[in-house]
């Protein structure tokens, strides 16, 4: 309403002009139908001859104007008025909510953005501490599965290994044996073992001139040439693979 109010015409009262005829003959007309103040009859009276003179003036005076019709103060509107009103009201309620719809999604926007950043930064975090604890999991996880595979392959390769150890070991001092013979005649070699292995040390290197053969307890093999020792470390290697954890 007070949109449209501020798009109609104004229709105020209509104040006379003091110098308009209107005005005047409103003066003439106020004077003369004014009463007549207390004791003027009785001063006429008393100026005895200057009272037909006063009567002749105002005989003479002229004959008042007639009073001119004052304008309607109602304020008219037209039809043509309403409508552009109306019209230029509409257009203005259009902008303002035009302006508000606009000012409602840049703040949509923006809220969307920085909604979007916090969750951004809300993951990186989330995935450094995440990243940091499962990495440290999967190593734990990854260190004891080797353990346990090292574990298991030692158990079952021991008796392989032990094996294995003791023909190298044999192998390895028949071969130095041989070197020391022939580099050196009539050198005198004494070789101590275990029976088991007296006997493969035996097959290994034959009956040669300066070897003997002494039958010892415990799992080494020894050999003495002259003043050089040699011995295998058999029962080291054997506590070894037999310390590892079940």
């Amino acid at each position: 309403m007070h949109a449209l109010s501020r798009h109609l015409p104004h229709f105020g009262p209509v104040r006379a002009n003091a110098g308009t005829p209107q005005a005047r003959a409103a003066s003439v007309i106020e004077t003369m139908t004014r009463p007549p103040a207390p004791g003027a009859g009785r001063a006429a009276t008393a100026g005895g001859a200057d009272a037909p003179a006063a009567v002749a003036s105002k005989a003479a005076a002229p004959a008042p104007a007639s009073e001119a019709p004052r304008p309607d103060p109602t304020p008219r509107i037209t039809a043509e008025d309403l409508e552009r009103a109306v019209a230029l009201a509409r257009r203005e309620a259009s902008a303002a909510l035009a302006a508000a719809n606009e000012a409602a999604a840049q703040t949509r926007i923006q809220d969307r953005a920085e909604f979007d950043a916090r969750l951004a930064d809300a993951r990186v975090a989330w995935a450094r501490e995440e990243g940091d604890v499962l990495a440290h999991q999967i190593n734990e996880a990854i260190g004891a599965l080797e353990h346990r595979i090292s574990d298991t392959v030692a158990h079952v390769l021991t008796p392989f290994l032990d094996t294995e150890i003791r023909a190298k070991a044999v192998t390895d001092l028949c071969a130095l044996v041989r070197t020391r013979l022939g580099g050196a005649p009539g050198a005198a070699v004494r070789i101590s073992a275990p029976a088991d292995l007296l006997e493969a040390m035996r097959a290994g290197l034959g009956e040669r001139p300066g070897l003997a053969f002494a039958q010892e307890e415990g799992p080494e093999i020894r050999v003495v040439a002259d003043d050089t020792l040699m011995e295998t470390q058999l029962a080291a290697w054997s506590e070894r693979l037999r310390s590892i954890p079940a």
